[in-house]
């Protein structure tokens, strides 16, 4: 009889040990992540800023990781003016190892939660960026900012718990910045990255005496004039709108011979146009989504 109760116990013991066993995060899985090539892991994007809206219109992430291992990150930027009408975008692929340990490394600096760490205590800072990490892991998204990131002596008045995140989130931002530590083998070769889409911002133009530029004609039939919404956050006759597929296609040839003042000839009129080429995540004339 003793023997029966000991092999029951010892059964149910085994039994409660493959449950639990069953129930922790088995290490060997990983960190769960998105896996489509339409949904972030994590972007590191700027906000705000005293920049002109146009600037603002253009700006790209920093970091942009995406559930396929697809990495874009600004290019090599140019410093002749006027620059290309295309922004440099660059994109490579990363293996789940290398997505693994970025994501360990997102973790470590507290990513997997919400928070504002602006507080500067009585040190003021005017006109500068906020920087913004967006990590989605386990089915949640998590969104931490920083106002003035990398000014980041403590100053008086400035919580101890703010200043050593922002310590952390800047050695993060720095450490992706080279990601020369990724398991070997993990990280795949620069290549252009090849956007499916862009947003243009459509505009009056405005021509520069001292560098007068070539016209281009517009490639589509629907004017410049119609293109778009307008976009009257930056005032009148200014324009946003998305083009896609052959539209896309015909437009992108004749801007990756085009600068940034080039003007663009529609039904006998110039307007100036800006380019937003679209992450995998990107929507219309806002943002992800």
């Amino acid at each position: 009889m003793t023997r029966s109760i000991l092999a029951a116990l010892a059964a149910v013991t085994l039994a409660l040990t493959a449950c639990a066993d069953a129930s922790t995060t088995n290490p060997s899985a990983g960190i769960d992540h998105p896996t489509a090539a339409d949904a972030a892991i994590l972007t590191i994007s700027t906000d705000g800023g005293f920049v002109a809206p146009q600037t603002t219109f253009t700006r790209t992430p920093s970091f942009a990781l995406y559930g396929d291992g697809t990495l874009v990150v600004p290019g090599a930027q140019t410093e002749i003016y006027p620059g290309p009408a295309l922004p440099s975008l660059i994109a490579r692929t990363i293996d789940e190892d290398g997505v693994q340990a970025i994501l360990r490394e997102a973790l470590d600096a507290g990513l997997d939660r919400d928070g504002d760490y602006s507080d500067l205590g009585q040190m003021g800072i005017a006109d500068a960026s906020t920087t913004r990490f967006e990590l989605t892991i386990d089915g949640t998204t998590h969104v931490v900012t920083a106002y003035a990131l990398g000014m980041d002596a403590q100053q008086p008045g400035q919580p101890d718990d703010v200043w050593m995140m922002r310590q952390h989130l800047l050695a993060l931002f720095t450490r992706l910045g080279a990601l020369d530590w990724l398991p070997s083998g993990s990280l795949g070769s620069e290549r252009p990255y090849d956007a499916l889409a862009a947003r243009l911002l459509v505009g009056p133009y405005q021509p520069d005496d001292i560098l007068p530029q070539r016209a281009t004609a517009w490639p589509l039939a629907e004017p410049l004039s119609t293109f778009g919404e307008p976009a009257k956050v930056l005032g009148d006759g200014w324009r946003c709108g998305v083009l896609d597929g052959d539209a896309w296609t015909a437009v992108a040839a004749l801007a990756a011979e085009a600068n940034q003042l080039t003007p663009w000839v529609s039904d006998g009129r110039r307007w100036a146009i800006t380019f937003r080429p679209l992450l995998p995540n990107e929507h219309g004339c806002g943002g992800p989504g």
